[in-house]
């Protein structure tokens, strides 16, 4: 194994630790707070009950919880010193890329998918997440809303499809919420770079810089909101990425901004949409819980420059899958 191999092996397994000790912080937080959230579905007796017993429990181990919560601190001050975590998967590389992919998955923290997108809890919708991806069978995918428990539930069941994945990008070493993307090759990323964001709140934001067919692409997540002050900020995002962006021939991901937003930046005379106008997420399944607007948005990009992409729409949510509260956009690169 030769010392490039050895680092990325030892950067895996110290995020592996990294995780494997914040586990009982996630397993106490989240069944402590779910009886206390909406449920996406009505639940029967039974359940709540089920529910309310493992509520105890989490209060019971809640000071081992926080204490394996401070020795995962420490570790990642000590030993984690790194803009994002790779790992080398099994499946088979390509040569070229012919499509992208991007999804908001809402995978934050359970019990977090609950209220903020009306879903199920992140680890019941692992697997049909991963089959969701294999089926659509994008050549690169960038993840939004991943959680750090859900990063390496996913990249276990992606390893055997893509050769080349990066979790843990532009980490945060308290709670290691971090920006929540995951990105998913099967092309070989060259000069890849991590971009800390401005944030707000306790997820940070970030972007994932790299060339890859010849193209150079940056991978996103930008501020939520619709007020004044929220595009304000994205604006102030904007500016952090203006000189990466000056090269950039495709910029995709959740940019959390309206079409009529998009028409008012910069990024309107730069790129091109490749899907302009087209629902890719809604509000509908969270909206009585957190008393906004029972709306369908439009924020989820796939924008290019100096290249043709036809972007399509996987359908992901409905009131019976609920797989996210965003759609799966892929776009298939065309010979210019």
């Amino acid at each position: 194994m030769d010392k490039i191999a050895q680092a990325f092996y030892h950067t895996q397994n110290m995020s592996t630790l990294s995780f494997t000790l914040r586990t009982p912080f996630y397993f106490s937080m989240c069944h402590v707070a779910k009886p206390f959230l909406p449920s996406p579905a009505p639940q029967e007796a039974e359940t709540r009950v089920y529910d309310l017993v493992l509520c105890c429990f989490g209060l019971i181990i809640s000071p081992i919880a926080l204490l394996f919560l401070g020795i995962g601190i420490v570790h990642d001050h000590l030993f984690l010193n790194r803009c994002y975590t790779y790992i080398h998967g099994k499946g088979e590389e390509v040569a070229t890329i012919t499509s992208c992919a991007t999804w908001n998955i809402c995978m934050l923290q359970d019990p977090l998918p609950l209220y903020f997108g009306g879903v199920k809890l992140a680890k019941e919708r692992y697997d049909q997440v991963a089959r969701k991806i294999v089926e659509a069978a994008p050549d690169l995918i960038c993840l939004q809303e991943v959680s750090q428990e859900a990063a390496h539930a996913l990249q276990k069941r992606l390893s055997e499809h893509y050769p080349h994945i990066y979790i843990d990008i532009c980490p945060d070493p308290l709670l290691q919420l971090g920006s929540s993307l995951l990105v998913a090759s099967k092309v070989k990323l060259e000069n890849v770079q991590a971009i800390t964001l401005p944030h707000q709140g306790a997820l940070h934001r970030g972007a994932l810089q790299f060339q890859a067919s010849n193209l150079k692409w940056i991978a996103t997540h930008l501020h939520p909101g619709k007020k004044e002050k929220d595009k304000a900020f994205r604006q102030t995002q904007l500016q952090k990425l203006a000189p990466h962006l000056q090269e950039t021939n495709v910029l995709f991901g959740d940019l959390n901004m309206s079409r009529e937003e998009y028409q008012t930046t910069t990024l309107n005379g730069e790129f091109e949409d490749t899907l302009p106008n087209t629902i890719t997420a809604t509000d509908k399944f969270s909206a009585r819980s957190r008393d906004i607007p029972p709306i369908d948005l439009a924020i989820d990009y796939i924008a290019c420059r100096n290249c043709k992409i036809e972007t399509r729409v996987e359908p992901s949510f409905d009131t019976t899958t609920g797989l996210s509260d965003h759609h799966l956009l892929v776009g298939r690169i065309q010979p210019t």
